[in-house]
């Protein structure tokens, strides 16, 4: 239901609404919605296999956290500091209200900033004003994007719309550039790299799944100098099968997979 919201590119969109009383019976409703909407949608389960996934991740950044030993080490000692210690020693160890608060006023400072930069005057339609930053290395990021399908050219316009908000959120320490009464903070490298960080994983494949490639395929992979020969026949390209892959699986983690593992 949330689909067809989420997808629009307009400040204001307007469809109709069935509903029902017992004055009129049936009758149409006009719902008129104003601005773009903010959605976070979490789940536990890999959804990769449900048939909505596609345009799940058209319309979403995908993050799956990456969970491990130290991480579950530094929550139980976060339970036992919480629990364990008074509220004076807390405020030491974890955060301080000061801390708090001067986060809170970072927030309305930077705030502030993005506002007065922006200066977006709302009528019967938004009014957007000229492209209020100047990114030197855009025509090297467009080519170095993928653009391959529909949803690559959609992930285009988030990272480029990220780096704005980032540039202009660091707008206090970028350089300007000067063109008459307008001044552009100037998007640096660094502006990128942050960017790069939210959205490294863009085809929201399951953590899991990438540590497997990364961490036990691909080194078997690069292992092999040249196609697998047997009985005389060569294979036409270097690969692995999956009775290697469990076998190098085991020796490395000292666990048995079965050739079922990758979907599982």
């Amino acid at each position: 239901m949330l689909k067809p919201i989420l997808s629009h590119d307009s400040y204001h969109i307007e469809y109709p609404y069935v509903d029902k009383n017992d004055k009129e019976g049936i009758f149409v409703k006009r719902v008129v919605m104003q601005g773009y909407p903010a959605c976070i949608f979490c789940t536990a389960r890999d959804e990769s296999y449900w048939h909505d996934w596609d345009e799940i991740v058209s319309r979403f950044l995908i993050s799956s956290p990456t969970m491990n030993t130290l991480k579950y080490q530094q929550s139980n000692m976060l339970i036992a500091i919480k629990n364990g210690l008074p509220g004076c020693i807390q405020q030491d160890l974890v955060i301080s209200d000061e801390e708090v608060e001067l986060a809170r006023e970072c927030y309305k400072y930077v705030r502030d900033e993005m506002r007065q930069l922006t200066s977006i005057t709302i009528a019967s339609d938004i009014k957007r004003e000229s492209n209020l930053i100047w990114i030197p290395y855009s025509d090297y990021l467009a080519e170095a994007l993928p653009a391959e399908k529909g949803t690559d050219v959609r992930m285009t316009k988030r990272i480029f719309a990220f780096l704005n908000v980032v540039t202009l959120a660091s707008s206090q320490s970028r350089m300007k550039l000067i063109m008459g009464i307008e001044q552009s903070p100037i998007a640096d490298l660094t502006d990128l790299q942050e960017v790069l960080y939210m959205t490294y994983n863009l085809t929201g494949i399951p953590s899991y799944k990438l540590k497997f490639l990364k961490e036990d395929f691909l080194p078997l992979y690069n292992s092999k100098t040249k196609p697998d020969e047997k009985d005389g026949k060569v294979e036409k390209m270097k690969a692995v099968t999956s009775r290697e892959i469990c076998d190098y699986y085991k020796a490395k983690h000292k666990k048995s997979i079965t050739t079922a593992y990758p979907d599982q």
